[in-house]
């Protein structure tokens, strides 16, 4: 097991995202850190994996215990302190990955409905405390087929949002690291910071 193979991968691309949307973050000692690369459909990596993942992973950070592994994604351009309302994008996103509809398309106020039953809207004092983030959503994956690598299950997206820019954490972890997936949510809030 480890990262994806050299000629995969796109080199400094989680320190120019991170540096672009405002976050600061620490490279913690008990994870391999990997970059870029594109996920791509194999018969480890199956299709459902994509649709709940998405297809670049900006880096990859494996713990040290071999049963969890992050995926990280960030998204967005320059902060705008201007922009202090929840990106309607990311809903969009939500929709596509519980399985309720294309990406490409807005929820309607039903799906909207559906959506807001499923995810965890951190309350905004604990988002600021935590990430120094305006909003904090996260959700399970019940998609038992998105699985990583023949043995690692996606369980939960972790999103933290700040002026429009946003860092996405997936955790796939093995049966034995979901019994530990306390643990790896408390490293994420160790690592990442955004700036004011």
């Amino acid at each position: 097991m480890g990262p994806p193979n050299d000629s995969d991968m796109i080199r400094g691309e989680l320190d120019r995202a991170t540096t672009c949307i405002g976050l600061a973050y620490k490279a913690l000692p008990q994870y391999i850190i990997s970059e870029t690369f594109g996920l791509s459909t194999s018969q480890t990596n199956p299709r459902e994996l994509l649709w709940t993942a998405g297809t670049v992973i900006t880096s990859q950070w494996i713990h040290e215990d071999g049963e969890c592994i992050l995926f990280i994604k960030c998204n967005g351009g320059r902060p705008n302190k201007s922009f202090d309302k929840l990106p309607e994008n990311n809903f969009n996103w939500i929709k596509h990955t519980l399985g309720m509809g294309s990406f490409l398309t807005d929820p309607t106020e039903e799906e909207m409905e559906r959506i807001k039953k499923k995810i965890t809207m951190w309350p905004p004092e604990k988002a600021k405390e935590t990430f120094n983030a305006q909003y904090v959503i996260t959700y399970p994956i019940k998609n038992k087929k998105a699985v990583y690598m023949g043995k690692y299950t996606h369980k939960l997206e972790l999103i933290m949002i700040k002026w429009g820019g946003n860092l996405t954490v997936s955790f796939l972890v093995t049966k034995k690291g979901n019994k530990n997936i306390e643990k790896y949510i408390k490293d994420v809030e160790e690592a990442f910071w955004f700036e004011d």
